[in-house]
Order: C-alpha cells, then structure tokens, then sequence
C-alpha cells in the first residue's frame, strides 16, 4: 500500500508519509487535531474537522490561488516579517504573505507569543478524551450513523489517491516548457535539457533581436543570461518588460520566479522575498518558488520561516535531493538536530552519486563531533560517481550554486584531520584531479598511490585514468593491479572496471561487471549509460534505447541520456 499522505499541524509540521490503512487508523483514534490537515501529493489539503464534518467540497489553501492582501507590519511582527527594500528595477509590489505565514484573521505576533496562546493548548472540546467521549456515545445510540461514517471516509480517501501511472512520475527539469509553446521555445528548451545553453542563448538572441511582439521568450532568455552569462542587469531588464506588459498570469509568475532567482543570487536587496511572494500569490504551488524562498529565508536567518516553505516544496517534489539538504540546514539551526540528520540522510538516499549531500552531511556530523561517522561519510563520497553531479544539475529554477571542488577539498580536508595520512592524500589528490580538470600532475600522483594502496586506492586510480585518454597497455597493468573482488568498494567499482574492458574490447567480460553493477544498485545512472554505449556498440537499437529510458524514469535531467535521445 503507497506511503503517500501527510498531515500538517497547526504549528506548520509536515507529518508521515502514511499509508491509507495507518491514516484510518490515525483518524479513528483521533491522534490527529481537528485544525490539522491532510493530503497526497499533487492533492489540495483538507482539514481532519472536514472529515469529521462529512463536509467534502471544502477549497483548501494550498490548491486555491488567495487574494494579496497588504498589511502595514509593527513592532510586535518583527520577528516573523523583516521589511526589505523594494528592487529598483521593477514596480515595488505589494507586500503579500501566503495562508502558511499568517492565520487568517488574526493579528501578527511573535513565535514566542504564539506558543502561549490559548488556542495553541488543547482545548476541552476538541481534545483527544472528549472527542473519544462523543465517539463512544455516538456509537451506543447510533453504530449505523457510525458504520456509515466510516465507510463514508474510506470512499473519500480511496477518491484522493494518486491515479496509478503507466510511467514513473518525471522532475521537474523534464518541465522546461509547456504543450502552448511556440516551435521555437520548444527548440530552445530542449537545448538547455542538453545542457547546450550557448547554443539557445545564441538563438535568442538573434531572436531577440527581431523585436518579437510576444514575450514568452523572454523568460528562458533572462534565465540563461543569469546562470550561464551572470548577465543579470540585461536579464532583469527582459524581466522587467514581461512585468509591466499585459501578460498572463503564469508568465507574470515566471518572471517574478526569476526575478527573485536573481536577487537571491546576488544576495541584494531582500533576496527576492517580495518577488518569490509575488510569484506565489499567481501560482501558489509552484515548488521551485517555495523552495527559493526558503532559501531566501536560510539567508535572512529567518529559519522557521525556511521551514515552512522548504516543506512546502516537498509535497510537490517530496525526493528532491535539494530541499533535504537545506531543510536539514534550517533544523541544525533551529536544534532540531535529530530531526536535521534525517534530513541529510534523505538526501543522501535520494540522490546516492551526489556528492554534495555527503560533503554537507559530514560538516552537520563534524559539528556534532561525530568525527567517526563523517569520516566514514566521505570515504563513502569517494566510492560513488564522480560525474554524476556534473551531468544531473539541479531542476530548472531551483537556486543553487555550481559545484565547487575547492570548497569539497577543504571541507575533505577539515574533516578527515589528523586520520591517516594515506588515506587523506588519496581524497584531496583525487577531488584536487577533479578540480583541475583530469589533472595530468594529480592522475600520475593517484597511480602512484595505487602501486601501494589498497582497493580503494586502485579503484579511483582506475576512474582517473579513464578520464585522461590512456593507453591500452596502461588500462590492461591497471585492470592486473586491480584484482577480482570489487564488492567491499561497492557498485561503481564494476562500473569503472567495466569500462576499463570494454575499452579493450573486452564485451563479454564488460558486461558481466555491469551485470554485477545493476544488480547491486538498479538505478545507477552510469551503469545503464554503459549498458547502453555497449548496445550501441553490438547493434542492438531497442535494448539501447530502452536503457536510455529507463535512466531518465530515474533522472529525468541526466544530460548524457536526454542527448543520447538524439541519436537514437
């Protein structure tokens, strides 16, 4: 039965994920409070009091769009709202909150006022022993009213389930465009999902240059000229055009999204907060806009505030690898530490080859003197693709930052300390190689350290040799030295040995390791990209393209498969 369903309190925390049987239960036993709310992801949440009720066709806050409302901040709302200048490059807007930050009705208060108050205390009426009470009664005078209710809520439920999909569900980063764009803005969004952004940002700009009346370009346009050109004067003024022109909604969105995007990459201003709000106020669900503004939030130190819309965007992208690692950042500071390991953990499950979940994960570790696990935590790093997260970047509008080995290498450095210094020397060698693009000076140190390593040693030798156009007299002393058993450094080590003897033309032996690979990890991005080179190789067009199929059902943004499309 699917995990599907979470509850949010009152106080914002998102709970679960349930299962349909474990949430009847949960209701049943009333664990839940009657202003808690319920949902399925890509489902409009629904209050436990309009279960209750019988009451079904409540429009709930998260799946209907709410009217901006202005409010006039004070000394007492301080803590919860910052005043921020407006950008001045664009119509201040109007300052807008969404139903997550402000409770309808009310005034604005602190957080540590709000703990107090007598709404947030179990109240006579609604608490757990009177509605158990009521329960019992109803069911002495009435078991048939009761029978109905119950089967009344389990039809509901099963209604609110998620559709069974033919296909596994795609990321954002498949979602550049939409079914109404132009042939054009399809062409230049398929050119970003290969990652061929010179190519689009020289076709819009000679589009540009035109002076097309429409302005849907203009969104894909300022977005390249702020994560490829770091042109973000040009690209705000684009965005500034769409802002002020009688537009759609959705487009006024996406341009305020990348307004933001901007800000926030700069650190100016209020680092889109007015923009991201904005945004939501025209498209409430959009999941990169909540998580920017989370980061915004992070930034702003606002971290509660973070919290609130980073999980938000989970309900929407609950296995996104990014909003766990910086969810895991707003609970480390707001001491949840407990609650902030899991977070790290979730990244790490959800995007294996990442090695930034490990890199943040050992600093949260170091932090809590677990100096133990976040050694142990990168010597994990180092047993996993390298290239993975330079071919699967972040989904299109998510903010973050390019990779930075520099910032791995010393933070690989801080944590590993006074360990071995073998064993330290291999990982800042090895991540010094990545930084300084297959760095001839580096291969030849970590072959040397292979001579007299171990495994680990001659399996990441192995992996920088590849990458620096060998001999096959140097793949073939490379493969003696390496040995049989690849099991203790774990699935990539097939994967690397495998493309040691398929270089060698080695098909047979090749694929008995990829086999070995995919057993160990079926969702191993570059096993399958290996499997299908060696299809490829042999002919055999329909395993090839199966294979590449079966990598974006995984990673719907991996750039080597999407171009490998291309050729099939």
């Amino acid at each position: 039965m699917n995990r599907n369903w979470l509850v949010r309190t009152r106080s914002r925390q998102v709970l679960g994920p349930f299962n349909q049987q474990e949430l009847y239960d949960q209701l049943r036993q009333n664990t839940f409070g009657t202003e808690d709310e319920i949902a399925s992801p890509g489902r409009p949440w629904i209050s436990a009091r309009t279960l209750l009720n019988h009451d079904f066709d409540e429009v709930t806050r998260t799946s209907a769009q709410f009217n901006t409302r202005t409010i006039n901040l004070s000394k007492d709302s301080e803590e919860l709202i910052t005043p921020s200048p407006s950008s001045t490059n664009t119509p201040t807007p109007t300052r807008s909150f969404t139903p997550v930050e402000i409770i309808q009705g009310e005034p604005l208060r602190s957080r540590s006022v709000v703990a107090h108050e007598p709404w947030s205390q179990p109240h006579p009426l609604t608490s757990p022993e009177h509605l158990k009470k009521q329960s019992r009664i109803l069911q002495k005078k009435s078991p048939l009213l009761t029978a109905i209710f119950l089967a009344l809520v389990i039809v509901f439920i099963f209604q609110m389930l998620p559709k069974e999909r033919s296909s596994p569900t795609l990321s954002l980063a498949t979602k550049l465009g939409v079914a109404s764009d132009t042939p054009f803005l399809r062409n230049i969004y398929e050119l970003i999902g290969r990652n061929e952004t010179a190519k689009a940002l020289e076709e819009l700009s000679l589009y540009h240059q035109g002076r097309p009346s429409e302005l849907d370009y203009l969104i894909p346009y300022a977005a390249l000229l702020i994560m490829e050109n770091h042109n973000h004067d040009q690209a705000r003024s684009h965005l500034d055009k769409v802002l002020t022109s009688q537009v759609s909604n959705p487009l006024k969105a996406k341009a305020h999204l990348w307004y933001g995007y901007s800000l926030l990459a700069n650190e100016e201003d209020d680092f889109g907060e007015s923009h991201f709000l904005e945004s939501l106020q025209l498209s409430p669900n959009d999941p990169a806009t909540r998580f920017n503004l989370g980061r915004t939030y992070i930034k702003q130190q606002r971290y509660a505030h973070a919290l609130d819309y980073l999980q938000l965007a989970e309900v929407e992208v609950p296995d996104l690898w990014l909003i766990h690692i910086y969810k895991g950042f707003a609970k480390t500071e707001l001491g949840k530490r407990e609650e902030a390991r899991a977070s790290f953990r979730l990244a790490i499950d959800a995007s294996p080859d990442r090695w930034l979940s490990y890199i943040y994960y050992s600093l949260f570790l170091l932090g809590s003197r677990d100096y133990n696990e976040a050694r142990l935590t990168l010597r994990k790093m180092l047993t996993r693709d390298p290239l993975f997260e330079i071919f699967s970047p972040a989904p299109w509008g998510f903010y973050q930052e390019g990779v930075d080995y520099k910032e791995y290498l010393n933070v690989f450095s801080q944590v590993m300390g006074n360990t071995r210094e073998d064993e330290k020397e291999l990982g800042t060698t090895f991540i010094a190689f990545l930084m300084n693009g297959n760095g001839p000076v580096e291969n030849q140190r970590l072959q040397m350290l292979a001579d007299k390593g171990g495994l680990m040693n001659r399996v990441i030798a192995l992996g920088a040799l590849l990458r620096s156009e060998p001999k096959n007299d140097d793949l073939r002393r490379s493969l003696v030295r390496l040995g049989g058993n690849l099991s203790e450094f774990g699935p990539y080590g097939y994967v690397i040995r495998a493309e040691a003897k398929s270089r060698l033309g080695n098909l047979s032996e090749a694929q008995v390791d990829l086999n070995s690979a995919l057993l160990a990890e079926p969702k191993s991005a570059a096993a399958h990209l290996l499997q299908y080179k060696l299809y490829k190789v042999q002919n055999k067009k329909e395993e090839a393209n199966r294979e590449i199929q079966t990598i974006l059902s995984y990673h719907p943004n991996y750039i080597p498969a999407i171009k490998a499309l291309q050729e099939l």
